[in-house]
């Protein structure tokens, strides 16, 4: 029988939807007419953005690092945190980056189980913060059309439903352990510091948001600004979901399929696109020399 690994199986998922992509536009020389239209001084502020979200995450994992006990130097996550980046783009993303942060934060004292609950909690967070841009920005573009169209009896019972499927869970199926965990975090203070972790994370998304609004625009010139900050905001959470290698390919597809709904060029979108994939790996890239910095970080 054979086997295939989640790193295989996520770049080929990710070809075959870039290959889909490339295919659905039939004709190239509309995909290279639109390139010039991203002129060097918008992929120099999106670079620039970029970085902005980069140095966001490093103070992200830096204070949760902090709020599990660790006073270290800030330069010494950072270079964890640039060692996680370089690794999570040339293996699979999630353990690529736990990998390479854990090179550095064991010689700062930090355990393989601290930094994969740190990774854990961080990706919770952002992923919820994420979730809940994306819904906002598909409510807005769909006007609420779905919701509505639930009708108010469907959507009791499925609030209805939710309580009690939370209820029997917590009573019946959670185990004790976790239930004292739940208690422990749910103190006014851990709610202080995952409502302190939440904020630095909107923050980048909002940056993010930013980044991918900035390339759209150039794909909808004629779109309401909203419009593209939603469509930014879905598409970013889109490419984070852990089903493809680094959003590639998801993030190509869904923005064609945004932009041609909101009448641009599907070959505009897949340019803005490949440009921000593009652009986000040279940023992580350009970090490397912050792990040549001599200065060892430390308690």
């Amino acid at each position: 029988m054979i086997k295939i690994n989640k790193k295989t199986a996520l770049m080929f998922f990710s070809l075959l939807l870039l290959g889909v992509a490339f295919w659905s536009m039939g004709d190239f020389s509309a995909f290279s007419e639109v390139l010039p239209l991203f002129e060097f001084q918008r992929i120099a502020v999106v670079a620039l953005l970029f970085l902005m979200t980069v140095l966001l995450s490093f103070l992200r994992i830096w204070i949760i690092l902090r709020d599990f006990g660790h006073q270290l130097s800030f330069m010494g996550v950072a270079k964890a945190c640039v060692a996680g980046n370089i690794g999570a783009l040339f293996f699979i993303p999630v353990f690529g980056q736990i990998a390479g942060r854990q090179f550095y934060l064991s010689k700062l004292g930090v355990s393989a189980i601290e930094n994969s609950a740190a990774s854990g909690y961080e990706r919770v967070v952002a992923g919820a913060v994420s979730a809940t841009f994306a819904a906002i920005g598909f409510f807005y573009l769909y006007d609420w059309k779905v919701v509505e169209g639930a009708g108010l009896v469907n959507f009791i019972i499925f609030v209805i439903a939710a309580i009690v499927a939370l209820a029997l869970f917590y009573r019946l199926i959670i185990l004790d352990v976790e239930k004292r965990a739940i208690k422990v975090y749910s103190s006014w203070r851990n709610i202080f510091l995952l409502f302190r972790v939440g904020l630095i994370v909107a923050l980048g998304m909002v940056l993010m948001m930013m980044c991918f609004a900035l390339m759209f625009s150039v794909a909808l010139p004629k779109a309401d600004y909203l419009e593209i900050v939603s469509v930014a905001f879905i598409v970013s959470f889109l490419a984070s979901l852990p089903v493809s290698f680094g959003g590639w390919g998801l993030r190509e597809v869904s923005s064609m399929f945004f932009v041609a709904y909101l009448g641009g060029a599907a070959e505009a979108g897949l340019a803005a696109s490949l440009f921000i994939g593009l652009i986000s790996m040279a940023v992580v890239l350009m970090c490397y020399p912050i792990l040549l910095v001599g200065r060892e970080g430390g308690k």
